[in-house]
């Protein structure tokens, strides 16, 4: 009679050898007030808890091993199981780890990948749009030198636009002004050219601040006397300016028939940093 109760009692203890326990863990001010939704597994959801403090939690005395499982997102479950469960046990955690979307719990990691990915590639696109402008000079014309856009690789970009020869800057900031130009001569004959021949480039402002136009960029040179055969000159000018919106932006140029006029060699731009 004695050994059936012993067996009986054995087979219940065997029975129940996966048995899950949940503690709420509210000793040694471990804990946070307030608990949160648990998983859909039966298990009793627990408060949220510091990682810091798992190691220093000692579940009952028993014969039955304990493991302290935590989700990452700081849930944590002290189990306790019997025998050859415990490694069964230990891959469902895993698993859970892993798959927390199983737990009915949004993604955290993911959710912060895709949102640093958006606003990067968000700042990426406002980068390009920015102002810019690239302009060439027209060979078509004589004793002056008018620009144009939309050819020969020459654009107007997110507001800039070409009216009467000038840029006008569509929005306040800072920009990147430049201009090249290129002259060219047969020749300096001292009977034929007795004084110097000066040639000049001037990128000039036009704004409502100033009444007159200001000169940004400027450069000068001299040719005659010179060489006797033919020479080219080539002048290159960019910076840095602080301008305003509606700021109209052109060039002077004395020299004018001196003019190497091609794409490469003739230009004028702006663009906003």
């Amino acid at each position: 009679m004695m050994m059936a109760l012993t067996d009986r009692a054995a087979r219940k203890e065997r029975n129940s050898s996966l048995s899950l326990s949940c503690l709420r863990l509210k000793q040694q001010h471990l804990l946070s007030p307030g608990g949160f939704p648990g998983p859909s597994l039966g298990l009793e959801p627990a408060c949220r808890l510091p990682a810091t403090a798992a190691s220093s939690i000692k579940g009952p005395r028993g014969l039955a091993q304990q493991v302290l499982l935590m989700t990452p997102f700081g849930h944590l479950y002290l189990l306790r199981v019997h025998g050859a469960h415990l490694l069964l046990l230990l891959l469902l955690g895993l698993l859970l780890a892993l798959l927390p979307e199983a737990q009915g719990l949004p993604d955290v990691g993911l959710s912060a990948a895709r949102t640093a990915h958006y606003h990067s590639q968000k700042h990426f696109e406002q980068g390009t749009l920015k102002p810019a402008a690239h302009l060439v000079g027209d060979p078509s014309t004589q004793n002056s030198l008018r620009w144009r856009a939309n050819t020969d690789r020459a654009f107007l970009r997110h507001g800039f636009s070409l009216s009467n020869n000038s840029l006008l800057v569509p929005t306040s900031g800072l920009y990147f002004v430049y201009s090249q130009v290129v002259f060219s001569g047969e020749g300096c004959f001292p009977k034929a050219t007795p004084t110097p021949l000066y040639l000049a480039h001037e990128v000039q402002l036009f704004s409502s601040q100033y009444p007159f136009h200001v000169s940004l960029l400027s450069a000068q040179k001299s040719v005659c006397p010179g060489p006797q055969g033919p020479w080219v000159r080539s002048v290159y000018q960019g910076a840095v300016f602080l301008l305003t919106q509606g700021d109209q932006l052109s060039t002077h140029t004395d020299g004018i028939s001196h003019l190497l006029l091609s794409p490469s060699s003739v230009f004028f731009g702006a663009f906003a940093l």
